[in-house]
């Protein structure tokens, strides 16, 4: 098994389109999404400024969501391909 690493942040749409043309130029088959996004915060909700956590909920949900949401069509007919989310 070849395991190829693509580092991005799945909270900028930026980096998402990036990830996705990644995955469309590559010259071979990609059978595995692994999301190994997440990030946390020490102390408690209420002791975060808002916009910390606002990051935090953006990238932990939104990004990883939103990335597997623009990988689905490409990988529609991969009989093997799998998504994993390390951190859900």
């Amino acid at each position: 098994m070849d395991i190829h690493i693509f580092c991005c942040d799945l909270a900028r749409e930026s980096d998402r389109e990036k990830l996705i043309t990644e995955i469309q130029t590559r010259p071979f088959a990609v059978g595995w999404l692994v999301n190994n996004a997440g990030i946390g915060q020490f102390g408690t909700i209420a002791e975060a400024p808002w916009q910390q956590t606002e990051q935090m909920l953006k990238l932990n949900m939104l990004g990883v969501c939103a990335a597997e949401d623009k990988c689905r069509p490409i990988f529609i007919g991969e009989s093997n391909f799998q998504i994993g989310r390390s951190h859900l």
